[in-house]
Parts: C-alpha cells; sequence; structure tokens
C-alpha cells in the first residue's frame, strides 16, 4: 500500500486533487484508516492514475474522463471515442481561427481609427410580410415623406400593422444612389442628386389580390407619379448587420464601411441592403436618439 504523499509523487497528481478525485468516486483510495484519516493506494491503481493525467492534458473535463473509464474500456471504443472528440476539437480550432482573424481585422481597423470595427454581426432575419412603397427623395431624411404616404394607403385600405415579438419593426431599401457631379457641402464626403428608395411596413398578412389591386388606385390618388406600391412576402434570410444610435446622415458612411466588411470576412452579398428603424421619427423626437441597424443579406 502507498500512503497518498508518496503516491502524488508517483503520479504527479496533487494531494489536493486526489483528495477532490476521491470525493467525486473518479480515483478512490483502495483502503482509509478509520482512526487516521490517512488515505492508502495500490501499485496497480497508478496506471488509472496516469491516464487520468493523460486525459487531463488532452483536454478532458473530470466528468468526461469518469464517463471514458466507464464506457470505453475496449481500444476499439476508445478509438471511436477519441475519433469523434478530434472532430469537435477540429471544429473549435476553425472556430479560433475566424475569431482570431476577425480580432486582428479589428486591431488593425482601430489602428485606422475606425470606431466601428466591433459593431457587425451576423444573424437571421425572419420572415416577413409587407406593404412597401417605392419612389424618389434627395436626402435620407426625406424618408419620411415616403413613409407618410403608405401610412395613408394602409389606412385607407384598412390594412393592419402586423406586431408579433421580434418582427413589428419597419425597414427600407436603397436600390439606387444618382450622386451630384458639382463638390460636395463643407463636412459632406460626397453630394446626393437623388436617392431610389423603398419603406416598407411589416403588416399582418398579404391582402386579397382585389385590395391590393384597389391600393394602385389609392396610391395615385396620395402620391406622386413616381411612387410604387406593392405587397409582399420577404423569404428569411441571414444578413451582416450593423445597429447605430443617431441621426441618419450616418447612413452613407455606414453602407460604405459595411460593404467593405462583407468582403473582407469571406461574404457574398445576396440582395439588396436594407436599414431596419427600431427608434425613428415616429416614436422618437430627437434624432440623436434614433436606433437604426443596416442590414446586408450575405452567404459564404
Amino acid at each position: 500500500m502507498i500512503k497518498i504523499g508518496e503516491f502524488s509523487i508517483l503520479t504527479g497528481i496533487s494531494i489536493h486533487m486526489l483528495r477532490n478525485y476521491d470525493k467525486i468516486g473518479l480515483l478512490v483510495p483502495a483502503y482509509i484508516d478509520e482512526e487516521s484519516g490517512y488515505r492508502y493506494y495500490k501499485e496497480d491503481q497508478i496506471p488509472t492514475a496516469n491516464q487520468i493525467v493523460v486525459l487531463k492534458n488532452l483536454g478532458f473535463g473530470l466528468k468526461e474522463i469518469a464517463d471514458i473509464q466507464t464506457q470505453y474500456s475496449s481500444k476499439e471504443r476508445m478509438q471511436e471515442f477519441l475519433r469523434s472528440k478530434t472532430k469537435e476539437k477540429q471544429a473549435e480550432i476553425e472556430a479560433a481561427r475566424e475569431q482570431l482573424k476577425k480580432m486582428q481585422q479589428a486591431i488593425s481597423e482601430m489602428e485606422h481609427e475606425e470606431p466601428r470595427s466591433l459593431s457587425v454581426t451576423v444573424k437571421t432575419i425572419p420572415e416577413r410580410t409587407v406593404a412597401s412603397l417605392r419612389g424618389k427623395i434627395t436626402k435620407f431624411e426625406d424618408e419620411g415623406l415616403l413613409w407618410n404616404e403608405l401610412n395613408q394607403i394602409c389606412g385607407r385600405l384598412h390594412v393592419k400593422d402586423a406586431h408579433t415579438e421580434g418582427n413589428q419593426y419597419s425597414s427600407a431599401l436603397t436600390h439606387h444612389i444618382e450622386f451630384a457631379p458639382e463638390p460636395p457641402q463643407k463636412g459632406q464626403p460626397y453630394s446626393i442628386r437623388e436617392i431610389d428608395v423603398e419603406v416598407q411596413k411589416i403588416i399582418e398578412r398579404l391582402p386579397p389580390k382585389k385590395l391590393a389591386e384597389e391600393g394602385q388606385t389609392v396610391c395615385t390618388e396620395i402620391c406622386s407619379e413616381d411612387r410604387k406600391l406593392t405587397f409582399q412576402q420577404i423569404p428569411q434570410c441571414e444578413a451582416a448587420t450593423f445597429a447605430f444610435q443617431g441621426r441618419y446622415d450616418q447612413l452613407g458612411e455606414i453602407n460604405a464601411y459595411m460593404a467593405k466588411w462583407v468582403k473582407k470576412n469571406g461574404y457574398r452579398v445576396t440582395g439588396m441592403s436594407f436599414v431596419t428603424y427600431y427608434l425613428s421619427p415616429g416614436n422618437e423626437p430627437d434624432p440623436e436618439h434614433f436606433i437604426t441597424e443596416v442590414c446586408f443579406p450575405i452567404e459564404k
């Protein structure tokens, strides 16, 4: 029999850990003196102790090691188990490499004073049913004109807004921006002549065909000639997203940054980019407190 101190030296496992292994039933002493409380081990427990050390060094937790000792006694079962764990570990390594790449990218962008470097996330945008109005404006701030017109049309048609959890926010797509040839105003990176934009509000359900056709007539009565009204079902998609607080005049620079981010991170844009409005003129009077999210549909 070997005292716990000597067994600790022989196996390289601290006395504290040996007591813990005893407590959880992983490596129980062969004998405990009732009077002194001294723990004693047998020589044939040394291989088991050594295997515990090896498995810990391979990254296995104590519960996993206990399961291995009871469930994978044969060489074949152990090989099968280790092959499975090898695949899991390889997936973890790939994920860690991707994380490292993004950290290095963030460091590089911070060195170039890019404040948006840790703000882009990839998530699933759920399927949604929308009423949309497309038209042309001269600056992003004028988007409110389209919203007013769309709300009037839906009101006339009695089309109800959807208020399902997490799916009640409105969006807008920018189809095209025509830049002006003249130099931009002071403090502005560019001059815009015209923006082709589509605003979308989420509704309960697609209206009947007859009502949708009536919507075209109502649109003509309320809106200018360049407006186009549609009702549509938009499928679920993966999107790179960037949420920010403040005025809409940031949108141009943010869209440019997002386009670069998508390319740098090995994605491909699969559809029109759009913005989602969480706090907007409809529910927040101060433009400095607007909360807006830019979304780029993507795939690897």
